[in-house]
């Protein structure tokens, strides 16, 4: 399976049939099951394993997972700056690993680099200079503190704080738009005379300004609110936007730090049932970014399907917006067009 093709593009994998040998000078992994079938649970947590590491004992917890350690240097199980590679689950892994291609040594890459001999069980230090030397590679972790996950959908709208004029004013995004509860009507239309003049926004307004423009800075916890909600998209997860702007606890005109609009993020979701929904918001079709790249433009850039920017197309989308170098979605659908038939974008005149 091909990864994606950049972090920002559609995060689908591509399946390909290849054999070992044209393989063998390309950067490839044995996968673990867990990280591709839904199916199929990672390794959990041992509190004892995680308590022998935690104090340096890891000839000990590697040993308890199965793999006898045949070297005395450990420095390659435990970066400066990482936390130490975790040893859960990475003898299952080599056997799989090797059965499934007969060998009977397979490496590790990423959190250490091991070779590991199968059946014994017994792991050298590896150059990692030398990946190439053994055909069979297992991806290895470092171990990571246990973080919450995110609730499926906020039940609530989410309230934040910021300082404004040396007091602490509430915001929250409260039937679909980021609500400044501070600040009558009134001023809002002052301030926002005062920033088509050209004049800065402090406080409130500020963080306003940045939520619906990208750039600027927003509160701790309204970023966090962006981040886990942009990462939520990333993967795929159509329901929650659709839940959310039906709820009213996703703002439709919320930008990203660089200016992307949630249309510019539908390019990672079910854009047949996301790009109707989010015109009927209000999201503009040619919404560009802080430097002029709209959604066409990115949607050819970033792998998009032809669907996609067919859809955009139809609801009206510029071939020709330009960016702030001058690039327009038809000149991009010429030149990086990755085997997409995109002639029909490319040769408007």
């Amino acid at each position: 399976m091909r990864l994606p093709k950049s972090p920002t593009g559609p995060q689908r994998v591509h399946l390909h049939v290849a054999t070992l040998a044209e393989l063998q000078h390309t950067r490839w992994y044995y996968a673990p099951r867990y990280t591709w079938d839904d199916r199929v649970a990672a390794p959990s947590p041992s509190p004892e394993i995680l308590a022998l590491l935690a104090a340096g004992d890891y000839r000990e917890a590697w040993l308890r997972c199965g793999i006898t350690l045949d070297f005395d240097d450990l420095s390659c199980l435990q970066s400066p700056s990482v936390s130490p590679t975790s040893p859960l689950g990475v003898a299952e892994l080599a056997a799989e690993a090797a059965a499934a291609f007969g060998v009977d040594q397979v490496a590790t890459l990423f959190g250490a680099y091991l070779t590991i001999d199968v059946p014994s069980m017994t792991a050298s230090a590896a150059d990692p200079g030398n990946y190439l030397e053994v055909p069979v590679r297992i991806p290895t972790s470092s171990v990571r503190p246990e973080l919450p996950l995110p609730p499926p959908c906020e039940q609530r709208s989410p309230g934040f704080r910021v300082r404004c004029h040396g007091q602490w004013h509430r915001l929250g995004i409260v039937g679909g738009r980021l609500t400044l509860h501070d600040h009558d009507e009134l001023e809002q239309r002052r301030e926002a005379a005062l920033r088509a003049l050209g004049g800065d926004s402090p406080g409130c307004f500020g963080v306003e300004q940045a939520w619906l423009q990208g750039g600027g800075r927003l509160p701790r916890e309204l970023h966090e609110y962006r981040r886990r909600l942009m990462h939520r998209l990333q993967f795929g997860d159509t329901e929650h936007l659709l839940r959310g702007l039906r709820d009213g606890t996703i703002d439709p005109r919320m930008r990203a730090n660089n200016g992307w609009s949630l249309l510019h993020m539908a390019v990672w979701l079910d854009h047949a049932r996301v790009v109707p929904a989010l015109l009927e918001a209000g999201v503009p079709v040619d919404g560009a970014d802080r430097i002029g790249r709209t959604p066409l433009y990115e949607a050819v850039m970033q792998g998009g399907d032809i669907a996609f920017i067919r859809a955009l197309l139809a609801a009206g989308a510029n071939p020709r917006a330009e960016t702030v170098h001058g690039a327009t979605p038809r000149h991009a659908a010429r030149y990086y067009h990755d085997g997409r038939d995109l002639a029909f974008l490319a040769d408007i005149p």
